[in-house]
This record gives C-alpha cells, structure tokens and sequence, in this order.
C-alpha cells in the first residue's frame, strides 16, 4: 500500500522512510545485534517497509500501532502478522523482557517517554531512530553540550551507541530535522550501585537542573546543612565543577559524601 502525502497523522508524528538504502542499513543493524530467538516487538510500523524485511527472521514477533488505518493495512498485507493496536508510551507488554528486543522509528515528540519506560521495564536491546538531539542526548559523555540528567538515566541502565544519521529527504513527508538511528543495550547491572535508584536520579536531576550553574549552587538547597565545596575538594574535584563535567561514578559518589 502506498501511502500518499493526505494519509499522514501530522498529530501522531507520522514521518515514514521512504528511502530504501537506509532501510536495508536499518534491517543490517537489526540482524546484526538481535538474535532471532529476541521476542522481537517493531513500535509505530506503519507501511510495513521494516516489517516485511524483519518478519521472517524473527519466529517470535509482533508490531504495537496506534493508527487504526496501518493495523488493518497490516493484517491485510501479513495475514500472519501479531499486530496490536496500542500505545507505545503505555506499551501492553505482556512478553517477558528479559528476552525482549524493540526497534520502530518513534514519534520524535515522545520517544524519550517511550525509551525511558522500555528501559524502566528493562528490555534487553533497542534500535530506534530518534531525532538526532535525542540521540545525542542519550549518548552524549561528560564534557559534551547534550550530556545531562536524561544521559545519566539512560547510561546507568544501559550502553548507548549513537549509529548514524538519516537526513530529512530519506522520509515522506520531510521532517525538519535530522535523524539519527541510536542502538541501546541493557547493562547487566547498573552501572554504579546506589542505594536508591530513585534518589539518585532525583539527585541528578538536580545537579542539571540549570546547566550553567556550578553543582554546588544547584544542590545547596538539597543539603542546607553540608559543605558542599568542601566535599569536592575531598573527592579530588574542584568546587567550580559544573554536572555537565562530572561522570555517572563520581555523580554517585558525591551523592554518597554529601548524604553521609
């Protein structure tokens, strides 16, 4: 079925590839770093250009759709096909994500929504394309610009690797930005051990919470009653240290010295 330009959903961030050299690179990724015995879900496959390639390869595999008119399209062209009609940011997950591998090209105005509750209910991998600002954000390392508290959320769960870029002329219709294809692998375990993963994330957040403050300026509020400076000193750190320069281990540790 070919969609034509009236057929897309402006309100559920339709932009479908079109191109058919960074499908098969897309289809490559995929091959290359799921195994076929990943219950394998595609989020938002709209015409079917991925399915098609990908659903012979995986015996256990279904699609989650939120547009009515693409399921019935779907059932139409793979009679065979699980399709379910659903909602990627409250996915109904009932595989076991121990063994569950997703991959779609997500709506770029909640595919960090999305991302951050398949990583919550920790799937084990992820191929997504994203707009490129979200896949450097979630990639990003301390000194670079898009490094922040979504950064440290994604990295403690898991290993994100930033692929490549898809530009605007490979959709139908044309975003305005930039793609990019990112791959998300869940760490075994988290990255640092904290007490509280919550806590901790909380306490990121607030280190971010105005990048060009000094952390010390943005977590006084949180610990009235500690010297902050002085315990950057003791972690060998200097008391101008913005979050943006400080890694996912000393976040944790200066948690750690500024709670005890």
């Amino acid at each position: 079925m070919k969609a034509h330009h009236s057929f897309f959903k402006k309100s559920l961030g339709q932009n479908f590839l079109v191109d058919p050299h960074y499908g098969q690179r897309i289809v490559d990724v995929v091959f290359g770093r799921i195994e076929p015995s990943h219950f394998l879900l595609e989020i938002g496959p709209g015409d079917g250009k991925i399915t098609e390639k990908v659903l012979h390869h995986f015996p256990k595999f279904a699609c989650l759709e939120l547009d009515k008119r693409f399921v019935v399209n779907l059932k139409n062209q793979f009679p065979e096909l699980n399709v379910i009609y659903g909602d990627a940011t409250q996915p109904p997950l009932h595989a076991n994500p121990k063994n569950l591998a997703v991959i779609g090209n997500l709506p770029y105005n909640v595919s960090v929504r999305i991302i951050n509750s398949l990583i919550t209910m920790g799937v084990e991998k992820m191929v997504f394309m994203v707009q490129k600002e979200v896949a450097e954000r979630l990639c990003a390392v301390p000194g670079q610009k898009a490094y922040n508290s979504e950064s440290v959320f994604v990295q403690y769960h898991a290993k994100a690797e930033l692929l490549f870029d898809i530009p605007p002329g490979a959709f139908q219709p044309k975003p305005k930005v930039v793609s990019s294809l990112v791959y998300l692998e869940k760490l075994k375990e988290p990255l640092v051990s904290v007490p509280s993963e919550k806590e901790f994330m909380r306490f990121a957040k607030a280190c971010f919470s105005q990048k060009r403050k000094m952390v010390r300026n943005n977590v006084k509020n949180l610990y009235p009653d500690v010297n902050v400076e002085e315990k950057l000193e003791a972690m060998g750190l200097k008391i101008t240290s913005r979050a943006e320069e400080l890694t996912i281990p000393q976040l944790a540790e200066l948690q750690s010295v500024l709670e005890n």
